[in-house]
Formats: structure tokens, C-alpha cells, sequence
């Protein structure tokens, strides 16, 4: 952002100057404002509930923060926080709309084509970070989904009419197996898949353990799932990687 030169208070000879240098003092205000923007926008992809979105003491906490600078630049700290908390309030709007848009819901039969077109595209920036195109979810048949769907629960992350996320899980002895959790690339990073892996969770909510896995090269979902309690407890080699397991009591 290019910073504006403002005529000095004193220097202010009209009402049409003093007029000039706020307009361009509250351009630069809007500027920043909208690079801010960017980055709330960027914490959604962190966030994994309602409350985070909100985020009540995050919020107080920055609101008092931004008192304390008022007080140290001489501005009314009453004036900034009424500022901040509204500005917070639709930034909050806005990101519960994105956020709560995408509805999670139990998967029909109807929906496995769908599902596993998405599995299909969702998969493809996988083999290629392993330069491997023979991996079982790129090759799986209708068949063969049809037949995870007989013995396995299936939910899907839906915008509107639009799959744009699935997973699935069975349980056995305790355990609750978990996998091809798959988001659609133009809406990852906004907590979907988190969404997602939990509405599986509490769906089993009676299993004592939970197990999935990834390849070890696969950053995004790691992280994903060391966010959300899952410990690394056995690796198998593969030919061209290696699938980290991953559980959590």
C-alpha cells in the first residue's frame, strides 16, 4: 500500500483541506482493512467448530489488546473497541456463512458415483506427489464402492447440490476404521475435512479406538490429523512410499 502525504494539521488553511487529509487517512484505513481481510479468512481453514469461528475469548482478549494501543496513540479506547468489536462481528458474520454452508450429512446409494468421482479427482494430487497413478482409490470401480457402502457408513460434505466431500468408517472389535476422506480441491482449507472426520467420530462414538492412515509425504492431512488427537503408531513401506497409521484412543 502506498502511503499517502497528508498536509500537516497546522499547514490546514480551509475546511477543504482539513477535508482532503482525512479522505486520504481513511483510504489508507480501508486499504488496511481489506489486506486484514485475507487473513481472518485464512484462520477458517484452522477452525473446526462454530465456537472456534467465533472465538469469544480470542476476541476479547484482541479487543482489550487494541484498548491499550488507543490509550498509548491518544485515541479513546471506548471508540477503538467499539470499532474492532463491530468490525469482528461481520468479519465473524461472514465467515460462519462460508463455514456453516457446507451442510454434512449421511450418504445415500444415489450418491456413489458422485463420491467416487470426487475420490477420483481428490486422489490425483496424491499420485502425483508419489508419482504413483496405480493407487487403490484412483482405481477403484462402482462395483467396489457399492460394496464398501454394503458394510461401511458413508458421509458427505454437500454446498448446495454439490458433493464436495466424503468419508467413510466401519467399526470392528472396538475399533473404528477410518477412510478416503477426500475434500474437493476448490473448497479445502476451510475445515471440511475436520468437520467431516468428527461427524464420523461421533457417529461411532461408542468405539474405543479410532485408526486411519496416509502416505507419509501427505503434509496437509498429517497435519490434519495431529490437530485432532491422531498419534503416528506403525509405518508400512510400500513401493513408492510409505503409509503412516495413525490412531487415537
Amino acid at each position: 500500500m502506498d502511503t499517502v502525504i497528508t498536509k500537516p494539521v497546522v499547514d490546514c488553511q480551509t475546511l477543504a483541506d482539513v477535508r482532503a487529509a482525512i479522505d486520504a487517512l481513511d483510504r489508507q484505513i480501508v486499504a488496511l482493512i481489506g489486506q486484514r481481510a485475507p487473513y481472518v479468512r485464512a484462520a477458517a481453514k484452522f477452525k473446526t467448530t462454530t465456537a472456534e469461528v467465533q472465538a469469544a475469548e480470542r476476541v476479547a482478549a484482541m479487543v482489550q489488546q487494541r484498548r491499550v494501543w488507543a490509550e498509548e496513540a491518544g485515541v479513546s479506547p471506548d471508540l477503538i473497541e467499539a470499532l474492532f468489536r463491530e468490525m469482528v462481528r461481520r468479519f465473524t458474520q461472514e465467515e460462519l456463512h462460508h463455514w456453516e454452508a457446507v451442510a454434512i450429512t449421511g450418504a445415500a446409494e444415489a450418491d456413489l458415483d458422485a463420491i467416487l468421482a470426487l475420490q477420483k479427482l481428490a486422489y490425483r494430487s496424491e499420485a502425483e506427489r508419489y508419482s504413483d497413478f496405480t493407487l487403490p482409490p484412483l482405481r477403484q470401480t462402482p462395483e467396489e464402492i457399492r460394496a464398501d457402502f454394503a458394510r461401511m457408513t458413508f458421509f458427505k460434505a454437500t454446498s448446495g447440490e454439490r458433493i464436495v466431500g466424503s468419508v467413510r468408517g466401519y467399526e470392528k472389535d472396538g475399533t473404528c476404521y477410518i477412510g478416503r476422506l477426500i475434500v474437493h480441491p476448490d473448497v479445502q482449507n476451510r475445515g471440511i475435512g475436520a468437520r467431516l472426520l468428527q461427524t464420523l467420530e461421533q457417529h461411532f462414538s461408542t468405539a474405543r479406538r479410532f485408526e486411519l492412515f496416509t502416505g507419509h509425504k501427505s503434509e496437509p492431512a498429517l497435519h490434519l490429523y495431529h490437530k485432532l488427537g491422531y498419534r503416528e503408531f506403525k509405518r508400512q513401506e510400500m513401493a513408492t512410499h510409505t503409509i503412516v497409521f495413525l490412531e487415537k484412543a
